[in-house]
């Protein structure tokens, strides 16, 4: 967002990364609006969007903005460095020297997160406690799950069927990723040469 481009973006190979909650805001309601979509969208094939925007990405993205994305092949969460604990509501950006690569977490690593929620959820009846915790994995599972409820044919009369929904397996044709800022530990790099 603000360092000037390299080159152009390259929809085929290039991810479209958002971190911010406004960012994403911004183009799930605006860049992917219903009554004014914009081009550039419907050629974005990769999405990864920070841990702290999956709870969100629930809504804007079952909102619309999935029957505008109609060439996503890859939606990724990307997840703080492995392993650890961390709050359902981390915001994982890219490193300040922007040397680190966006790469993707093996099923291991993936199982050695810890996400946990622990907050109060203001209702019209009052506060009501909320608290959970889950695996990597079960993260991940959950936002697939998830969208394909949400998204699936009768569920979607408001805002339009995604043209990526895949009647033969009842399901949103998309492959779900898990990445991280972080460069691969030497003897991992050496394992995947192999």
């Amino acid at each position: 967002m603000t360092d000037p481009p390299t080159r152009p973006y390259n929809p085929e190979t290039d991810i479209l990364c958002i971190t911010a909650s406004d960012a994403f805001e911004n183009f799930t309601s605006n860049e992917c609006c219903r009554y004014k979509p914009h081009e550039w969208v419907t050629k974005v094939r990769h999405l990864a969007i920070s841990l702290s925007l999956v709870n969100r990405a629930q809504y804007c993205l079952t909102q619309g903005a999935l029957v505008r994305l109609t060439s996503l092949q890859t939606l990724s969460v990307i997840y703080p460095a492995t392993p650890g604990t961390f709050d359902y509501a981390t915001v994982v950006g890219p490193p300040a020297d922007r040397a680190t690569p966006l790469r993707r977490l093996t099923e291991e690593e993936l199982g050695s997160l810890t996400i946990q929620a622990d907050y109060m959820y203001n209702t019209w009846a009052g506060d009501y406690p909320v608290r959970w915790s889950c695996t990597g994995t079960e993260h991940a599972r959950w936002l697939e799950e998830t969208l394909d409820k949400d998204c699936c044919p009768k569920n979607a009369s408001f805002w339009g069927l995604s043209p990526l929904w895949d009647y033969e397996n009842d399901r949103i044709a998309l492959q779900y990723t898990a990445m991280c800022f972080q460069a691969l530990p030497t003897r991992e790099k050496f394992n995947r040469r192999s």
